[in-house]
């Protein structure tokens, strides 16, 4: 039994779609493919490309859901870091798994190319494809609604306090618009303007960072200015205006230095762009410590990617959907 989820990339909206502004993401080429081989015996042996493998009787996971639930109510009453709501990778893995009437013995195989911690939806991909192999195993199948709200229910105990757009992304594997939890599929198209860097593994997860921007901008008022950019970036995108959508995807990039998830090398990287002609922005949660921020999307219209990759020392990968 074989599933799969793509990855995803947010055009605009990061943080914002948290506090009810709209945010649009889409899809991406890359995915995580998970399979299932049954055998006797009361083990399930986990085999990944990144973790290396691990054997867990089902007895010991049975009880992982309602420690996690524990946990993560510490975390709402502000008694434990979200950083600190699982213990191991693996604990999401039982969490999803056994939420969705998995008690079966043998192998399941979980690979991999989303770049991990880098704002390209890697835990939501993951949990969305162990949820539909287990409706494969159980015979028990969901709409995409049903989906979309279990993927966002699971990725809560990884990124604490997020927002619907990485479930989203990856159960419709479409273009879509969140806005305050409603879900809009978009039609909508990239030209081959479209690159991304990875900037590298931020030091500070998604959830520490979210946290971190919930504390000191939960209630400001820039998330109206978020939700102006994100609004017109839809328009810009919907008649391929590349002047607006260059200006835009810098405003973009200053609303997100302005609630301090950009590091310093990558604002220099980015500043270089724009002089350049182009437009850059980091499409993940950012990092509020260290140098680096995870994947970085850039906008090049007459802009040589060669040219930019020999300039700044980067490498570039055009943006490919799925």
């Amino acid at each position: 039994m074989k599933a799969e989820a793509p990855g995803k990339l947010i055009l605009s909206g990061e943080h914002s779609v948290v506090y009810g502004a709209p945010a649009i993401a889409v899809p991406v080429s890359k995915k995580v493919k998970v399979s299932f081989n049954y055998n006797g015996g009361d083990q399930l042996k986990v085999i990944t490309d990144r973790l290396g493998e691990t054997e867990l009787s089902l007895q010991e996971i049975s009880g992982i859901p309602a420690l996690l639930d524990q946990n993560y109510s510490a975390f709402l009453n502000q008694n434990l870091p979200i950083a600190r709501v699982l213990k191991s990778p693996f604990d999401l893995l039982s969490y999803t798994l056994i939420q969705h009437g998995f008690n079966s013995s043998g192998t399941l195989h979980i690979s991999s190319d989303i770049p991990a911690g880098a704002g390209m939806g890697s835990s939501a991909a993951v949990i969305c494809a162990l949820i539909k192999l287990c409706g494969q195993i159980t015979g028990k199948q969901i709409t995409a609604e049903q989906l979309f709200q279990r993927v966002r229910y699971c990725e809560r105990l990884q990124h604490g306090r997020g927002s619907a757009i990485d479930a989203a992304t990856v159960t419709y594997a479409k273009p879509v618009k969140v806005e305050a939890d409603k879900v809009t599929e978009l039609s909508l198209t990239l030209d081959k303007n479209w690159f991304i860097w990875n900037s590298g593994d931020p030091e500070s997860t998604t959830g520490e960072t979210v946290s971190e921007v919930r504390r000191q901008f939960g209630e400001s008022a820039i998330w109206h200015d978020f939700s102006e950019v994100t609004n017109n970036l839809e328009r810009a995108l919907e008649a391929q205006n590349s002047d607006d959508i260059l200006m835009l995807v810098r405003s973009n990039h200053a609303l997100l230095e302005q609630i301090g998830v950009v590091p310093d090398r990558i604002s220099n990287v980015i500043g270089q762009i724009e002089r350049s002609g182009g437009a850059a922005k980091i499409c993940g949660a950012g990092s509020v410590a260290g140098s680096a921020g995870g994947m970085v999307l850039m906008y090049l219209p007459d802009i040589s990617p060669q040219q930019m990759q020999q300039s700044l020392n980067i490498q570039l990968v055009p943006l490919l959907l799925a």
